[in-house]
């Protein structure tokens, strides 16, 4: 957006106003054409305040989607990387889960044995219950080394999946941010679309203004006053279009309609 060159115009425009009621020998209805484009101008200028504050609010607002992008974008990097670090983590802990079953298997096939011998199921003698009490003291000490390991290695896996949850909600909320960053942005572009478009409309209601000043003739009394003539061109040079500012400077120097 270039609302600093619309500004130009209109200050060129207001310059070159500014010398005619002085400089230029006009009729009465010319002096009120003069006045109605005066007052035009001053509106356009209004207009170039609101839409050079609203270019300014949409480029702060471009900083700030490229902002959080760059926020999300790292977080999706980091639940990856912390993703791939508890695959690596989760492999690890069932080789351990799996050698601790290899390890138990032979005490377990005993403990399976035990509790179909001596289980609540089987009426028992005073010597079996002797003999099972026996036995599921000797078992409870030849698994009472396995229990500390048997409850990290659960732990363990307990954790990885508290870890996996947390992920999968990092994730889906990085998706969501993801999704409403893509509905921002083409709002942004929306908003920026309909700037452009009101700031070339805007520039092209001041070069209709300059056409109507350049379309203004000039006595030719008016000609021979060198100052005069020269306090108008130098608002014409400051007229950004090209073609207009040419035919302006041939008007003041050299008189042609």
């Amino acid at each position: 957006m270039k609302i600093k060159f619309a500004l130009i115009i209109v200050s060129a425009a207001a310059i070159f106003l500014g010398g005619l009621s002085t400089a230029w020998a006009i009729s009465e209805s010319e002096m009120r054409e003069v006045e109605a484009l005066r007052k035009e101008l001053a509106e356009l200028q209004v207009d170039e305040t609101k839409l050079d504050a609203e270019s300014k609010a949409i480029e702060a607002r471009k900083a700030t989607l490229l902002f959080t992008r760059e926020l999300v974008n790292g977080s999706l990097k980091n639940i990856e990387k912390d993703q791939d670090a508890l695959v690596i983590d989760a492999a690890k802990q069932e080789i351990a889960l799996k050698s601790f079953d290899i390890r138990v298997a032979p005490l377990h096939d005993k403990i399976r044995s035990y509790n179909y011998r001596c289980g609540n199921n089987f009426k028992l003698d005073h010597e079996q219950f002797s003999v099972c009490q026996g036995e599921k003291a000797y078992l409870d000490t030849r698994y009472l080394p396995f229990s500390a390991e048997a409850e990290s290695v659960s732990a363990w896996g307990l954790k990885i999946n508290e870890q996996q949850e947390t992920i999968t909600m990092r994730r889906e909320a990085a998706k969501k941010q993801t999704v409403s960053l893509n509905n921002d942005a083409l709002k942004w572009a929306r908003r920026k679309a309909k700037n452009n478009n009101d700031v070339r409309s805007l520039q092209g209601r001041e070069n209709a203004i300059l056409l109507k000043i350049r379309g203004l003739f000039l006595e030719d009394s008016f000609l021979d006053d060198l100052k005069a003539r020269e306090k108008i061109a130098r608002g014409c040079a400051r007229i950004n279009d090209a073609m207009t500012a040419t035919r302006c400077l041939d008007r003041i120097y050299h008189g042609s309609r």
